[in-house]
């Protein structure tokens, strides 16, 4: 199996014919598109939207969602009501940087109650490797998720990063069984406390205020096969679980 690759930021890519191009689209500060990938939207809705690079410096995320699509008719009976995001963040994966373009975290820049509640006064300043941006919501690529949510409305999120190695969840309190089906495939240990105060943190957004599961699935810093051997079949068993809690 190929590595990946910070320097792979091509957004069109031959996925298989499953795969539809969403029409909400978006561009970077440096004028990358945002893109979004859809299958059969009409059956079901969206049930599972799938994220991958919020942070450029996390190439491992940009590969996995990746892979998932090149193999999806391998890995899962489903074929309805999936929305992925292999790159949220081009620009940074681009400059293998945490931030995007513009220096800001993605991760901290959207528009919650506690965005402007850093802990440490150096996040809310450019140059800060948490800084979340001069207001809430101030990047295209968070308005553009936002208004990927607005247009979807998932019953789940799947949000990949490295490289803590655990499951964690964000959402109303049946989130913790996602967390934990996530868990049982991978063999990574479950957690709902990350650790650590995230301020404006898509993980708030969309679980906490918005009640919807949230699953931050944190990868180790691990070679490809064996991140695929413990995560290939983590779709399916996010589709499973949404199968057995309508």
């Amino acid at each position: 199996m190929t590595s990946f690759t910070s320097n792979n930021v091509a957004v069109q890519q031959a996925f298989p014919a499953v795969w539809q191009v969403s029409g909400v689209t978006g561009t970077t500060p440096q004028g990358r598109p945002l893109q979004a990938w859809q299958i059969d939207l009409v059956t079901s809705g969206c049930l599972l939207l799938i994220l991958g690079a919020t942070h450029g410096d996390e190439p491992e995320s940009h590969w996995l969602v990746n892979q998932w699509m090149h193999h999806w008719g391998e890995l899962t009976r489903e074929a309805k009501g999936v929305v992925a995001i292999p790159c949220l963040n081009p620009d940074g994966l681009a400059l293998n940087t945490r931030q995007n373009a513009n220096g800001v975290d993605l991760n901290r820049n959207f528009p919650t109650a506690n965005w402007s509640q850093a802990t440490d006064s150096l996040e809310k300043e450019l140059g800060h490797p948490y800084y979340g941006g001069p207001t809430a919501a101030s990047e295209p690529e968070t308005q553009w998720l936002m208004d990927v949510l607005e247009a979807y409305q998932p019953k789940i999120v799947l949000s990949v990063h490295t490289p803590y190695k655990v499951v964690n969840w964000d959402g109303p309190p049946h989130a913790q069984s996602l967390a934990e089906a996530v868990g049982t495939v991978t063999g990574y240990p479950v957690t709902h406390d990350i650790g650590y105060p995230t301020p404006g943190s898509f993980g708030t957004y969309v679980g906490i205020e918005r009640g919807i599961p949230v699953i931050t699935l944190e990868l180790p810093e691990e070679s490809p096969d064996v991140l695929w051997a413990a995560n290939k079949t983590v779709p399916q068993a996010c589709l499973e679980w949404i199968e057995s809690n309508r």
